[in-house]
């Protein structure tokens, strides 16, 4: 079981860390063509989207995923057709209230654009089993590749649009290439063939899982992607443009990395739910693994912002620097949450996960609504607040849930606090003397900050890092 998650983790932290890659080429090559206010427009949808995708799938997938002894496909036929059918009203829904959402948000582009995304739903749909198939079989392997495929595709199709002039319609092309090659992928390879349903309507059990799961999804979304609307109704699109951009450079970062772990933990924990123990063994070390390579990544982007967005956006988008020094540092906070809720899907804690995410979701939105009414620079520093809190308060519930000592935990963590903070100290310290290019500050902040962090994470902790690489 180790040796699968561990392999799992490599196979899809790789494929992710491919795809964040190639996600912010695209997004840097995309940023030359394609205004702020088009970007502002397609943040807009990709919430919209999102609300729409997880009422379609209904919680219906982990169901595969957490399903113990016989009628595997039966669960899976299940699941393949009420995501279809669900999918396929949601996006009918959207395509005749397209109207009645560019009125609201005053947009009438934003009515093109959402009943031209309408079809996505359906197809986006037809993976859902047999994604959640393959992720049951551990085939990681497998899921990397479509997946890097699928990221290298949408991205070519992006770029080759944008050059030419498609505009806002470049970005929605690339949803829609991905969305599709993915659907006919996992459709390929994982084995799962759908039949014609016998019995459709004996679903009580999913629905009930797949309800309650599905609420706290919904509740999750309204929480962390309620800002897109509130910022484009109070502070107009482009001021959403420079936003959404800052998000989705943080987003590519920290969700594409805490997701591999969930995936992986998902499958591969769910069958040592009953034994406490393996459980908070297996916890204790992904969150250090996670701690390991979120905290120095986040703080460190964080310090060098204002010169990562000049380098990688160019001069017009200097305003996203502070989006993204803020958002970097609520990384951190972000990976573990996504680690603790893990935790409560694998152990069916569904209502507790529900409870965290509708107090969450009220804070953030809450400080949205503030924030948007002065600047989208405060609407950030409110987040990480938020974040920050409540990330304290969720962990200290999993660690009385798992019997972790708060002390042992912090102990094994301390040399990567000094470590962080040595490298945190160094680039302040750095800055103030560095002039020259934004090119050569960059590379010298960065070197320095990161010399400092491998130095000490050397010295202090060789034999843990050493061991844990020979374990594997």
């Amino acid at each position: 079981m180790k040796t699968n998650m561990f392999s799992g983790v490599l196979f899809i932290g790789g494929s992710q860390s491919i795809r964040v890659v190639l996600n912010l080429a695209t997004i840097a090559v995309l940023a030359r063509f394609v205004t702020s206010e088009e970007f502002g427009l397609i943040a807009v949808l990709t919430t919209i989207s999102l609300i729409a995708n997880y009422f379609g799938e209904f919680g219906l997938s982990v169901s595969i995923i957490r399903h113990q002894g016989r009628g595997l496909k039966r669960v899976a036929n299940l699941v393949f057709w009420w995501t279809l059918i669900f999918s396929s009203v949601i996006g009918l829904g959207l395509y005749l209230t397209s109207g009645l959402v560019g009125d609201v948000l005053k947009n009438d582009e934003l009515t093109k654009i959402i009943s031209i995304a309408a079809l996505l739903y359906p197809i986006v749909a037809m993976r859902s089993a047999h994604k959640a198939f393959v992720e049951r079989m551990l085939r990681f392997k497998l899921i990397a590749v479509i997946e890097v495929s699928g990221a290298v595709v949408s991205a070519v199709v992006a770029t080759v649009l944008a050059v030419n002039g498609a505009g806002v319609w470049a970005l929605l092309a690339q949803q829609y290439a991905l969305s599709i090659f993915l659907a006919v992928a996992y459709f390929t390879f994982s084995g799962f063939r759908p039949s014609w349903p016998r019995d459709l309507l004996n679903v009580k059990e999913l629905f009930s899982f797949g309800g309650q799961l599905t609420a706290y999804q919904l509740t999750s979304i309204v929480g962390n992607y309620s800002d897109r609307p509130i910022i484009l109704r109070f502070q107009g699109a482009e001021s959403l443009g420079y936003y959404s951009v800052g998000n989705q450079l943080i987003q590519f970062l920290v969700m594409h990395i805490s997701s591999a772990v969930q995936r992986v933990m998902l499958p591969s924990m769910s069958s040592m739910r009953d034994d406490l123990g393996h459980m908070r063994e297996a916890y204790c070390r992904v969150f250090y693994a996670v701690c390991l390579v979120m905290l120095p990544s986040m703080v460190g982007l964080s310090l060098v912002s204002e010169e990562f967005v000049l380098l990688f956006l160019g001069e017009d988008w200097k305003r996203t620097g502070e989006i993204v020094k803020w958002n970097a540092l609520a990384g951190p906070f972000l990976a573990v949450n996504w680690l603790n809720y893990t935790i409560l899907l694998i152990l069916g804690r569904i209502r507790t996960q529900l409870i965290f995410g509708l107090v969450q979701a009220t804070a953030t939105i809450a400080a949205f609504l503030i924030g948007s009414a002065y600047s989208i620079e405060l609407v950030v520093k409110l987040y990480f607040a938020v974040i920050f809190v409540f990330s304290i308060a969720l962990y200290i519930f999993i660690s009385k849930m798992l019997s972790i000592e708060t002390m042992a935990q912090i102990k094994n963590i301390f040399i990567l606090l000094l470590s962080v903070t040595a490298m945190t100290f160094s680039v302040l310290m750095l800055s103030r003397w560095v002039d020259g290019s934004t090119l050569f500050r960059f590379v010298c902040l960065v070197g320095v900050g990161g010399g400092v962090f491998m130095a000490i994470e050397f010295i202090f902790e060789r034999r843990k890092l050493l061991g844990l690489i020979r374990a594997k």
